[in-house]
């Protein structure tokens, strides 16, 4: 097996390990929130909150709107939505919920482009709102690996920065780059601001 080969076996098998061990969580709380933090004035990321006291907490601090990157088996948004909180849900892969045999095709799963779509048209409402619609929580299971993804597509998109020091914040956020389709996802997307859609709430016209 040559170096590269090696290498790469060797990242496979690092990012099956993360999944099958519920990627390699670590937790702290704020008011029952795990891994809680504020990204911006209008803009909070973390795991999935499990309690009531966590979305009291929540909505204590201004969150009106959830965008949900984790699939209803991994938690629910119940409590969200009993507060009258607009829930956008764009579940991607990889889930924590994955069976074992299904871990190293998730390793290389990259969202998908209407997935991808949906997240930027909605990081687009955000930079548009400024918070005047109340503020956003972002969030996967664990707050590290998905939330990381587009979090780092929100600082590009809202914020105007690079990629390099988008990445570098998504490192020291938790974010694990053995996992190779989340982490291409990344490094493939480019934004142009001129060519990005106008955000909007309207609902469809009737046929």
């Amino acid at each position: 097996m040559s170096t590269s080969q090696a290498l790469i076996a060797f990242f496979i098998g690092c990012a099956v390990i993360l999944l099958s061990e519920g990627g390699c969580a670590t937790y702290n709380y704020t008011h029952g929130v795990p891994n809680l933090v504020q990204v911006r004035p209008n803009v909070w990321r973390s795991g999935q909150p499990a309690t009531t006291d966590a979305w009291d907490y929540l909505e204590s601090i201004g969150i009106r709107h959830v965008l949900k990157l984790d699939f209803d088996e991994e938690g629910l948004e119940t409590e969200a939505q009993l507060r009258g909180m607009e829930v956008v849900s764009v579940p991607i892969e990889p889930t924590t919920k994955a069976g074992f045999a299904d871990l190293v095709e998730d390793v290389f799963s990259e969202p998908s482009a209407e997935s991808m779509a949906a997240i930027i048209n909605t990081l687009q409402r955000i930079k548009e709102e400024r918070g005047t619609l109340g503020g956003w929580l972002i969030h996967c299971k664990n707050g590290h690996d998905r939330t990381g993804l587009v979090v780092g597509m929100l600082r590009m998109i809202v914020d105007g920065w690079d990629k390099h020091h988008s990445w570098v914040e998504m490192l020291d956020r938790g974010y694990h780059p053995e996992l190779i389709g989340l982490d291409r996802a990344f490094h493939d997307f480019t934004f142009n601001p001129k060519l990005a859609p106008k955000p909007t709430t309207e609902k469809d016209p009737s046929p």
